[in-house]
């Protein structure tokens, strides 16, 4: 049964060198565009190394699995920018360069890295299986996209877009440090429940609460009333 596992430490040595040399790739190529090190390419070049190795590890040599590494970290920007710039799709966490073209990345050099040596019918194999993937994928999505976009759901209101979907689906606020939507709107509340307040105590009477801003905030005004009352 061991003899069985004899390839688990190469896959190991593999992967972990894979995964450092797609953050190599990714932060170089940054480096050399931007004159920094986008720590946001490193991270995700990490990912993408691990992705065009995972399919691959058990066959390919550990110098070859360097190589795909730093394939896939390099193409992530490149690829980024052009879905994002060129094709004009929002991919705010880089789904696609990280798990589709690395991937796909990862399969075709897969018989020039290969422990068996290059051979042009397994070149073929991986190419023809990307295209099958590649066929049956946009197919299948494109229908289901179809079908939530004829019942309303392909895409959220503008409003939501603009709360972000943290606050409008789920009701938090993942980075209050930068906007702070829920903490200010607490603070909003919390301030108009004080002028109610106010207003209800001084002068309980229909014009007093008529200069607010809303039929909902009069209700919640007269909601308040009593309680300030007792």
């Amino acid at each position: 049964m061991l003899g069985d596992f004899s390839y688990v430490d190469r896959m190991a040595l593999i992967t972990t060198l894979e995964m450092a040399a797609g953050t190599l790739g990714a932060g170089g190529i940054a480096l050399f565009r931007t004159g920094k090190v986008d720590t946001l390419y490193v991270a995700n070049g990490l990912l993408a190394g691990l992705v065009g190795i995972t399919g691959i590890a058990d066959a390919i040599t550990w110098p070859g699995g360097i190589v795909v590494g730093l394939l896939a970290g390099i193409q992530l920007p490149l690829v980024f920018e052009f879905v994002e710039n060129r094709l004009k799709f929002d991919d705010v966490c880089a789904v696609f360069p990280v798990h589709g073209s690395a991937g796909v990345l990862g399969i075709l050099t897969f018989s020039f890295v290969s422990t068996e040596g290059f051979t042009v019918d397994a070149l073929a194999a991986q190419m023809l299986g990307v295209l099958v993937i590649t066929i049956w994928t946009v197919v299948a999505t494109h229908l289901v996209f179809t079908i939530a976009k004829i019942l309303g759901q392909a895409r959220v209101t503008p409003k939501h877009e603009r709360d972000g979907l943290d606050v409008s689906e789920h009701g938090i606020d993942t980075y209050p440090e930068f906007g702070g939507q829920i903490q200010s709107r607490m603070e909003v509340h919390s301030e108009r429940t004080a002028v109610c307040r106010t207003t209800a105590v001084l002068n309980w009477s229909p014009p007093s609460y008529a200069q607010t801003n809303s039929v909902k905030q009069r209700r919640r005004c007269l909601k308040l009333a009593p309680q300030v009352s007792q």
